[in-house]
């Protein structure tokens, strides 16, 4: 009995080796120009500019505000005074998110603003998977359950 299950595994082994040894890739390759305060942050910059143009941006946002109102009435000496102010405040907050591998970068072009700023130019590699044969989004799902 031992047997056939070390047989089994084996053979299951290989199926599942042989499946993702066999995805294929494709690379896209996107020159992106940046501005950061350092050269490293204007080359992260851009890698990032990258992955958001081939991976997509999850952007998600929230929008906070506040009124209020006051009035104040006075007498004095006789003299009524009536004032009224309002104000109101309004807060944003907005996060973006992009996740993505850069399989390599070339910096292509850099230069140093005159206000102490830098200006970069990179070609980034960013490889994508295709999984072969049907999507695995319309496959079927099989639990098995001893």
């Amino acid at each position: 009995m031992s047997r056939y299950i070390s047989i089994f595994l084996i053979s299951l082994f290989t199926f599942f080796s042989t499946q993702t040894s066999s995805l294929a890739t494709s690379e896209e390759i996107r020159e992106i120009s940046s501005f950061g305060v350092s050269k490293k942050e204007a080359i992260v910059n851009a890698l990032l500019e990258a992955i958001q143009q081939i991976k997509g941006v999850k952007i998600s946002g929230i929008e906070k505000m506040r009124s209020s109102m006051m009035e104040v009435d006075t007498t004095k000496n006789g003299i009524n005074n009536y004032s009224t102010s309002m104000s109101n405040f309004q807060n944003q907050e907005i996060t973006k998110k992009a996740q993505g591998v850069v399989s390599s970068y070339e910096v292509l072009n850099s230069s140093k603003r005159a206000n102490g700023g830098w200006d970069v130019l990179v070609r980034v590699h960013i490889p994508i998977y295709k999984t072969p044969g049907i999507s695995p989004n319309s496959r079927r799902k099989i639990a098995i359950i001893p």
